[in-house]
């Protein structure tokens, strides 16, 4: 398996408003990604603003269920926060 970029898990941050707004739904407010990359590397994705939902979990997991591959209750992820449900069901790394 080919390791995992970075930048692939921040496309997944960072699209989220668009995908909220995609769904017709509003967010809660910013969302920070707490994630721990292949190598055992914090990747970690924070908004200016002081979050209110935060994902955390390995960074393989998110960029699996942001790809559709695997359900988010099938990982090792965990939310907190008014958004953490809506941001695994609308994460996604494509349009």
């Amino acid at each position: 398996m080919r390791p995992i970029p970075s930048s692939l898990a921040r496309l997944a941050w960072r699209t989220l408003p668009y995908a909220f707004s995609s769904a017709g739904r509003t967010m809660a407010g910013p969302v920070a990604f707490r994630l721990v990359g292949p190598g055992g590397e914090a990747w970690d994705f924070v908004p200016q603003e002081p979050a209110v939902t935060t994902i955390s979990g390995p960074a393989t997991d998110l960029c699996a269920v942001a790809a559709r591959r695997v359900d988010p209750a099938t990982t090792s992820l965990v939310g907190e926060g008014p958004d953490a449900d809506g941001v695994l069901a609308l994460v996604r790394t494509y349009a």
